[in-house]
């Protein structure tokens, strides 16, 4: 069976050189080269931790048929040894913002591990340095990492129901020290188990399992700012707020734009504006494990093109789905990026792209400057 990849690639293309009519019409032939000759190569990472692997595997161009049976197969082990259970995982930058890293949350080691990378558009992902550093140390139960715009690492401790910072200067210099607590739930009502976490520039987003809080009054979905300004009993002091309490359990939290995706315990898929208000149901799964599309979804990540994925461990699957859109909207079927072996289990998800220009698109755009 053949797929269409999504066709959610946005192209930024350089301010056109002239003025006037030469200008206009130049214009328009350089923004069709620009359509068809600028593209994001990009490539998605997973792990599975029964096999201790990341995989990696190229993400088909926007519009191409493609299996996703053939896409699994061709999935390669990005990372096969020194990983104990890998589970969350996320992409940042170092802190002069030239270099890539990985960051692997491993729960049988109880560490945190970075990797440098580089992205080669013919083979991917390719480490700078194949042996693993640890980014933190003797995290008690390591679940899920993001990173924020300035490099800095946040990552979730089940084992003591916290959000803990491993700032950006210390990762560079090799500081593998214990994590400073960012929201701690011996403290605040507003972290209960965290399942899935996402920051940008201002804030963190977390889902809660709330094993401990069954009338979901800790809130499905949490947003506190990356720099709360003290920590003590009252959520309101730290500025938390609860975007939404329509769920059980949380999993998996990605973002795109002013949106947040979170996924349920029925691996059914929610999305929400990042200040709150109404929750829409993106897709909703089967709650019968024999009708349900997908199986058990933990974690999602968004790509730069707005187009999301999400792991799911049970149907050894990555799906994806289109996140950049200014209204959120309810899908009937979500598009399978690769199906793989019954030993490949994916958990959680990144992508790591890089810009990509045609000869036409350079050559169109030295035509146009010379003219004008």
């Amino acid at each position: 069976l053949k797929r269409a990849a999504p066709r959610a690639l946005i192209v930024a293309c350089p301010a056109l050189p002239g003025r006037g009519m030469a200008r206009s019409s130049f214009q328009r032939l350089w923004a069709l080269f620009c359509a068809v000759g600028a593209a994001h190569i990009q490539f998605a990472l997973f792990s599975s931790p029964q096999e201790s692997v990341v995989y990696q595997v190229r993400v088909p161009s926007p519009g191409a048929d493609y299996s996703p049976t053939e896409v699994g197969a061709s999935a390669k082990a990005f990372i096969n040894s020194g990983l104990g259970k890998p589970l969350g995982l996320t992409t940042g930058t170092t802190r002069d913002g030239l270099g890539r890293l990985l960051f692997v949350a491993d729960e049988r080691h109880q560490m945190i591990w970075k990797f440098q990378i580089t992205l080669d558009p013919t083979k991917g992902a390719v480490l700078v340095d194949s042996s693993p550093k640890p980014a933190v140390r003797n995290v008690g139960q390591p679940r899920w990492v993001t990173t924020d715009t300035t490099g800095n690492l946040y990552y979730s401790d089940l084992a003591t129901n916290r959000i803990l910072r491993m700032t950006a200067a210390n990762i560079e210099a090799d500081k593998p020290a214990a994590g400073e607590p960012l929201y701690d739930g011996g403290v605040l009502k507003a972290v209960q188990d965290p399942g899935g976490i996402a920051a940008d520039a201002f804030f963190i987003v977390w889902g809660n399992q709330m094993r401990n809080s069954p009338d979901r009054s800790s809130g499905t979905l949490m947003r506190g700012l990356l720099r709360p300004r003290r920590q003590d009993k009252s959520d309101r002091a730290l500025s938390l707020r609860k975007i939404a309490a329509n769920a059980d359990t949380t999993r998996g939290v990605c973002q795109s734009g002013e949106h947040v995706f979170f996924i349920d315990e029925t691996s059914s898929i929610f999305g929400v504006s990042k200040s709150g208000g109404a929750i829409t149901e993106v897709y909703g799964n089967n709650p019968d494990p024999e009708y349900a599309v997908v199986g058990s979804a933990n974690g999602c990540a968004g790509s730069e093109d707005g187009t999301m994925f999400m792991a799911d461990a049970t149907r050894h699957a990555i799906w994806t789905f289109t996140g950049r859109s200014q209204k959120l909207f309810p899908m009937d079927a979500l598009t399978p990026l690769l199906f793989g072996p019954a030993s490949m289990e994916p958990f959680d998800v990144t992508v790591v792209s890089k810009a990509s220009f045609s000869l036409g698109c350079v050559t169109t755009f030295m035509l146009v400057f010379f003219a004008v």
